[in-house]
């Protein structure tokens, strides 16, 4: 996997919605490409996607579903956060192995 392959599997992996076949995905990863793919998958799920709120309206009291301009910017918000809580899994997993 050159650096090419690693932004292209970035935005596949940001664009997919199964997070089953994203989790399968991660683990195909080499282990020697995946300090590269991490780093690079915790920068672009870390972005903002198109209709979520920003950092301002998500203030206590305000309903979650008017802090985004569409339900559906909700929904794509939370798999964002799924799909980084994925990496992160598997990079515990990767990091921590029985001896």
């Amino acid at each position: 996997m050159n650096e090419g392959d690693v932004a292209a599997f970035v935005e596949t992996i940001a664009a997919a919605l199964d997070l089953h076949a994203i989790r399968r995905d991660l683990r195909a990863i080499p282990d020697a490409r995946w300090p590269a793919v991490r780093d690079a998958l915790r920068v672009r799920l870390g972005q903002e996607g198109p209709g979520e709120a920003g950092r301002a309206p998500l203030r206590q009291g305000l309903p979650l579903a008017e802090r985004f301009r569409t339900l559906s910017a909700l929904l794509l918000r939370q798999v964002r956060l799924e799909k980084r809580d994925l990496v992160e899994a598997e990079d515990a997993r990767r990091t921590i192995r029985p001896d």
